[in-house]
């Protein structure tokens, strides 16, 4: 054999003899840079969680102000319970603070030398970062109440400054431009005049807001199917109603009750009967929330607003063009 074939022989050998390349992990500074930038989200988490508490709490200081006014001339405004809020606000900055020092313990473990489990502290994260979300919606829900408050109080240097507050409140804790219509409210109170605040609340945050087709809508329904949606619009609030629970029939006596309670065009269509209401000049927000209450409770007859329903979904939004 010559020399260049035993060389040849030689190389096809320790080629085939050669290992596979071994398969390793991120280095250890991926691994750092990976549980720096986890740390941080947690932490802002947890930070941003504990501030919407302690602005949760002022929102209730300024709302309880008026559930019993020292000034003996101003009105008592009826007001839905707020405590469910405010423990919500609470418990979600206790919540992500423990999730976030849940995280920090994975991360340290990791540091010193546990096999790199970065689920587990991305699940920790994602806790934290959900009890903000739910703690942001909640501090919305608490600057709505206090908007629906301010608007039946009249106007002066002080309900200005409130409404300022409740403005504020609802930019800060909605720093991902969430709107109205994506939250996942409830009603909280039972009574007319409950309805009637929380109404307005809603129809002053929809002003607050830039207008959006799919976001800038809410709808009540009734148990019998009966229902009434406020849709936000660019200049203003429309209202309609569709009364396909009760059949009304459309007649001298119902016309006249509903131009009494404020509804401005009525059709009949087939068995079920329409209307609507339009409050695009310099809409009264306290007015618009009256007639939704009478509407409920003098036209469709329920006894209790805890009974409603919200639906998203009820009507396309176009309907209300």
């Amino acid at each position: 054999m010559t020399d260049s074939k035993k060389n040849n022989s030689t190389n096809k050998k320790n080629t085939s003899k050669k290992a596979a390349p071994k398969t390793t992990g991120p280095s250890p500074a991926v691994i750092r840079a990976r549980l720096e930038a986890l740390r941080g989200r947690a932490a802002e988490a947890t930070v941003e969680s504990a501030r919407l508490h302690l602005l949760g709490q002022g929102l209730d200081n300024l709302i309880q102000r008026f559930r019993d006014p020292s000034d003996p001339e101003a009105p008592v405004i009826s007001i839905p319970n707020t405590q469910p809020f405010v423990a919500v606000l609470e418990a979600s900055a206790l919540s992500s603070w423990l999730a976030a020092n849940r995280a920090g313990l994975i991360a340290r473990e990791i540091e010193l030398g546990s096999e790199p489990d970065f689920d587990a502290i991305l699940h920790a994260v994602q806790e934290s970062e959900n009890d903000y979300a739910a703690a942001a919606a909640t501090l919305r829900a608490l600057a709505t109440a206090l908007l629906g408050v301010t608007s039946q109080n009249g106007d002066n240097d002080e309900i200005h400054f409130y409404e300022h507050v409740a403005t504020m409140a609802l930019t800060q804790a909605s720093q991902n431009g969430e709107r109205f219509g994506s939250d996942q409210w409830v009603l909280q109170g039972s009574t007319r005049a409950e309805l009637v605040t929380e109404v307005a609340g809603i129809c002053c945050r929809f002003l607050c807001e830039d207008f959006d087709d799919e976001h800038s809508y809410a709808a009540f329904e009734t148990p019998s199917g009966s229902w009434i949606a406020l849709e936000g619009d660019t200049r203003g609030i429309v209202l309609m109603t569709n009364d396909s629970g009760h059949e009304l029939t459309l007649d001298v006596g119902t016309r006249a009750v509903l131009d009494r309670i404020g509804w401005t065009e009525s059709s009949l269509e087939g068995d079920v009967l329409l209307a609507t209401a339009d409050f695009t000049e310099n809409p009264a927000t306290s007015e618009i929330a009256a007639l939704v209450a009478s509407t409920l409770f003098d036209v469709y007859g329920i006894d209790d607003a805890s009974i409603l329903e919200r639906r998203s979904t009820l009507v396309p939004s176009d309907t209300l063009d």
